[in-house]
């Protein structure tokens, strides 16, 4: 009869799960903005990699900071600066960088010496959502330009909304037990927290309209009144490339301005990263079934021979 091995069960689990990366990296090539889908994937891979790699490239020093509360465009001004030549830490790419961060929220380290970490690494753009409330940091740099990204207060209010279940996915096993992206989540936390000035659970916090009002005012009102005119741009991503490019005195390119990490994106993104997390519980169902059975299953003596 047909034996169940463990070779029998997990190979063919890891196909599966091979595959489906497979399929999920086919994406990775893709133009921003396509579609949601591949957004989504995109999101979702780009934080997958992070887990296990850091990107490095030759140093370089800080020249602009972006003062940007999540979901006012920020990934579309990442690209956009990423264009021009600039290289933005944002997105996934604060996961190698996450622990630093809160150690500087928690006064355990200097801002600056995480932002000459960034440098180390290449970066020269930062700021971009989990620094953003770094930005006092900038007011006294003269030669670091400053970006801060506004847009329609009712909207964005409506688009924090889904960091809400982001959070809870990425406290599902496997992802809460990674070390990086640990640090992210109570980034995020955090941020939430530091938005909304209150000490309340952010699940509660991010759903209370209000709070994120005045929290988005005092964000906006801070910057505006602390940096000086000559080095702060207060842009919408709607604007397009001339002030961006005008502000930051480089050629406008002759490419569309991108426009990416749009709601759907980032709800697809959610559950694509449930999808994966389930699919990681029935890896491990199968891997417990196939030790169990390689342990316990019946040995078949050898047939004596006749006489």
């Amino acid at each position: 009869g047909t034996r169940l091995t463990m070779r029998g069960i997990i190979l063919p689990a890891f196909l599966v799960l091979f595959l489906c990366c497979g399929a999920l990296g086919t994406n990775l090539q893709l133009p921003p903005g396509t579609s949601a889908l591949s957004e989504g994937i995109q999101f979702w891979w780009g934080i997958a990699k992070h887990i296990v790699v850091t990107d490095q490239s030759e140093p370089r020093k800080i020249r602009v900071f972006a003062a940007t509360l999540p979901r006012t465009g920020s990934s579309s001004l990442e690209v956009a600066l990423e264009t021009l030549g600039y290289n933005a830490m944002h997105g996934a790419e604060h996961m190698a960088h996450a622990h630093a961060v809160r150690d500087a929220d928690a006064g355990r380290r200097s801002v600056d010496d995480v932002v000459q970490d960034m440098e180390q690494f290449g970066f020269d753009v930062a700021g971009l959502d989990l620094m953003h409330h770094q930005w006092r940091w900038a007011v006294e740099k003269e030669d670091v330009k400053v970006i801060l990204t506004v847009r329609d207060i009712d909207k964005w209010v409506n688009s924090m909304q889904p960091l809400d279940p982001l959070i809870d996915v990425f406290r599902m096993r496997p992802y809460v037990w990674q070390f990086r992206l640990y640090h992210v989540i109570h980034l995020l936390e955090e941020l939430v927290a530091n938005i909304t000035a209150t000490s309340t659970p952010y699940n509660g916090a991010i759903k209370d309209h209000e709070a994120l009002k005045a929290g988005y005012h005092r964000h906006v009102e801070g910057v505006k009144s602390a940096i000086p005119p000559s080095r702060l741009l207060v842009y919408n991503v709607k604007e397009g490339w001339e002030p961006l490019c005008r502000f930051l005195g480089q050629p406008v390119p002759d490419v569309p301005f991108p426009h990416v990490n749009s709601e759907p994106a980032l709800r697809v993104a959610i559950e694509v990263s449930r999808w994966v997390a389930w699919f990681s519980r029935v890896i491990g169902v199968l891997v417990l079934l196939s030790v169990f059975v390689c342990c316990f299953r019946p040995r078949r003596g050898k047939p004596l021979k006749s006489e």
